[in-house]
């Protein structure tokens, strides 16, 4: 019974590990660590969660996760829903979280793909070459990311 428990603790231990680490990931691009968290904690939950569940389990104020649970359904991670005849939301990871994760990051590729064009739109030939290295670069990485997520998705989808 003994080893069982520590098997638990253990378990759970690494479990919140993996909570806070998504947490980190989220804040290293730019994103709330709290929204992270978050979805980290409704990746590893059997059941959809409440609000009151997850500012419980996750230590923070209720106003913390609808902030964060709202851009995280923004940007298609996870959605909320009501049970008849309960007042309360509770949210669960969306049909396909992990596609909308990859499509972020491609997005912000893309973002630093368009800036460059304008630049050296604006600049011509006359820019600096590692502006055009940089338009470059990200050009074959927006193209081959896309090409390879399109050609994936539905095995991804079905995983």
């Amino acid at each position: 019974m003994l080893k069982q428990r520590r098997t638990k603790a253990d378990r759970d231990a690494k479990l919140n590990e993996f909570v806070e680490t998504m947490g980190r990931n989220f804040e290293n691009y730019g994103l709330p660590r709290i929204a992270g968290r978050i979805f980290g904690f409704l990746i590893i939950t059997k059941d959809p969660a409440s609000l009151q569940s997850i500012s419980k389990h996750l230590e923070v104020s209720r106003g913390s996760v609808s902030t964060n649970t709202r851009l995280l359904e923004y940007q298609r991670l996870v959605e909320s829903y009501r049970v008849v005849s309960e007042r309360q939301l509770y949210y669960r990871l969306t049909d396909k979280p992990f596609i909308s994760l990859i499509y972020i990051s491609l997005g912000q590729i893309n973002t630093f793909y368009a800036t460059a064009c304008t630049a050296n739109g604006h600049l011509g030939r006359s820019g600096p070459k590692n502006l055009r290295k940089m338009e470059n670069q990200c050009f074959r990485a927006v193209r081959r990311f896309s090409s390879t997520l399109r050609e994936n998705e539905a095995s991804i989808m079905s995983d």
